[in-house]
């Protein structure tokens, strides 16, 4: 017999020996064992794995370490508090890895990503050993201006290049900035030059620009180099 949950099939028969087996391994100190060595499933409780956030960030188990040089009085929300702990943990624990910000529009992704790269930057144990770089969509480059001057002390160097800056930009000397500003069509025509950049951090706003793998920014964003 089967029975419908939650618009899927069940077979009762394999649902009630599952639930037995569960039941017996809640009693027992070690993962029981069916048949030839086959493992039944496991039960835990009070996984720290599925803790949210913000939890773990209260139990001490997700560090936190705030930004620098925010504008006094400015103070990061609950969820951008954890967007930047996350990214700051992995970075720290999983080098070379990277990361998705999936918040809603509106929710604080720029600040969010400002305040990591603050804090990859600016501090003490900083590791970065090159420019860091943001590509984003030419109408929204701007708001990342606006965005730093409203929230951050002007401690990055950041150039945000017209066409003419670009056609006479040493690219070799891009050391001497923090964060470069640039949009997808511009650094997809420039690909060559940035290619040969060790980029920090590169960021992408609405990275779905990329992830049509046949498209030429994809194979652009894809080839650069970066921490």
């Amino acid at each position: 017999r089967v029975r419908e949950v939650e618009g899927v099939f069940v077979s009762l028969r394999e649902a009630q020996e599952l639930g037995a087996l569960c039941e017996r391994q809640l009693q027992e100190n070690a993962p029981l064992q069916e048949g030839s060595g086959t493992l039944v499933p496991i039960v835990v409780e009070d996984d720290e794995a599925e803790l949210d956030l913000s939890k773990q960030i209260q139990l001490g188990q997700l560090d936190l370490e705030a930004p620098p040089h925010l504008i006094k009085g400015i103070q990061l929300r609950p969820h951008q508090q954890e967007g930047v702990a996350w990214m700051q943990n992995v970075s720290k624990e999983r080098f070379g890895t990277g990361v998705l910000l999936a918040d809603d529009m509106g929710l604080g992704k720029t600040l969010q990503v400002w305040s990591y790269l603050h804090w990859r930057i600016l501090s003490p144990a900083s590791d970065v050993r090159g420019p860091s770089m943001v590509v984003a969509p030419v109408s929204l480059l701007e708001n990342w201006q606006a965005e730093y001057a409203k929230f951050f002390e002007p401690k990055l160097t950041i150039h945000m290049p017209s066409p003419q800056d670009l056609q006479r930009m040493d690219w070799s000397e891009l050391d001497k900035l923090d964060v470069l500003l640039i949009n997808y069509e511009r650094l997809t025509r420039n690909a060559l030059q940035a290619g040969q950049v060790d980029w920090g951090v590169i960021a992408l706003d609405e990275a779905q620009k990329v992830k049509n793998p046949g498209t030429a920014i994809s194979h652009v964003v894809k080839s650069l180099k970066s921490q």
